[in-house]
């Protein structure tokens, strides 16, 4: 959109963001870009508009909103006159100052996984971001992006966040159904209820708590639960009498997700409660989001009814990373924690360690120990693997 004449850059800031309200429609704007910002950066000597900058809450927000609205942002932008392509930039609103997504690739293709530029709580599934390398020595402490998004306090400052999570062959299509189940529309979601599952350590934890620090921006009705915790909660409010309020409290939220499910097997008094319970939610349109580590149908001591629910809406299965991925993991990991390997050494901790992500993890841990005992210097060779 071009600014007449006479229109001053704060007038045009609002008309780019009322025109991106106009093409996405209320539900899809306040979802987004509730709280969005736009800032229209001038050319030289403040003639023409240079550039726009769009400022959203969180990374996840900012990534989907860079990927996802483009033919809206075009609209909106129309008549910018820029060096830039595109002539925006969506940035991450953090304590007072910005953050650009603009050094990230967006969406990884399963041998080059996205690459956030936000940091939050190191895990295995989130990718390298090389700026977050520090200089190697002995007494370093963790990069300055590791600290958690100052957003969220309590249990939830501890989840992995869902923009730092690898994609890959092996778990995109759960990657891609958790975003679609976050972007349906409240009590309109035919994902719901999505049942991930898969052996431990490919990412089913780091998806589920990931979407419900991402659905915190959006929603204030949100829970995530272990089976064991939902198991604990259930037996302490059936002893002080307090169902009714333990059940109301959960089939009213807006997001549900429950991990480790099969944990629920062998426990006939948990699993009605539980099949109640998502028939409830179910009927109230909670976004639900289930985990476990087989297929509903394969879980032994599982009532048919309860396995019927959790097949329902979407089952998606994840298997263990491929190679390409389990190197971008290493890659993040040494970023993460300040290492620096030779590509040799990477590939060979990729080729020796077979298991799960957190045994990468291991590995790396164990590398860092050793190069600190040993002060091999900034760099981590061959001889340590």
């Amino acid at each position: 959109m071009s600014q007449s004449p006479g229109m001053s850059h704060r007038e045009h800031e609002a008309t780019i963001l009322g025109t991106l309200r106009r093409e996405l429609g209320e539900t899809k704007y306040d979802r987004w870009l509730g709280n969005a910002s736009a800032s229209v950066q001038a050319g030289e000597h403040g003639q023409d508009p240079q550039s726009v900058v769009i400022e959203v809450d969180n990374a996840f927000a900012a990534r989907w909103v860079e990927t996802k609205f483009i033919p809206e942002l075009r609209v909106a932008c129309k008549g910018i006159r820029s060096e830039r392509t595109p002539p925006w930039r969506i940035c991450v609103r953090q304590d007072g100052t910005v953050e650009s997504t603009e050094a990230s690739t967006p969406v990884g293709d399963g041998n080059r996984p996205a690459v956030p530029p936000s940091a939050g709580t190191p895990s295995p599934s989130q990718p390298a971001a090389a700026s977050s390398k520090t200089n190697w020595n002995p007494n370093r402490g963790p990069s300055t992006s590791h600290q958690a998004h100052r957003g969220h306090a309590g249990p939830m400052a501890a989840y992995r966040q869902l923009e730092h999570f690898v994609e890959g062959p092996s778990n995109q299509l759960a990657y891609r159904s958790v975003c679609r189940l976050l972007e349906d529309p409240q009590h309109a979601s035919p994902m719901s209820p999505l049942f991930l599952h898969g052996d431990c350590g490919v990412g089913k934890t780091h998806l589920l708590q990931g979407a419900v620090r991402a659905a915190s921006t959006q929603f204030s009705r949100i829970r995530y639960y272990s089976a064991e915790q939902f198991t604990n909660e259930y037996i302490r409010a059936v002893r002080e009498h307090d169902l009714e309020r333990f059940r109301q409290q959960l089939r009213t939220l807006d997001l549900l997700a429950i991990d480790d499910v099969h944990f629920f097997s062998h426990k006939e008094g948990t699993q009605n409660e539980f099949l109640h319970m998502l028939d409830a939610c179910l009927l109230h349109g909670t976004k639900l989001l289930l985990a476990g580590d087989g297929h509903p149908n394969r879980f032994k001591a599982f009532s048919r009814a309860l396995s019927s629910r959790c097949v329902s809406g979407m089952v998606v299965h994840i298997e263990s990373p491929d190679v390409n991925t389990r190197l971008a993991i290493v890659n993040h990991l040494e970023s993460r924690r300040g290492l620096c390997l030779e590509p040799a050494a990477a590939e060979l901790v990729v080729e020796r360690t077979l298991g799960t992500v957190r045994e990468l993890e291991g590995a790396l841990t164990r590398l860092d120990a050793m190069a600190r005992l040993e002060g091999t210097g900034e760099t981590i060779g061959l001889q340590l693997v």
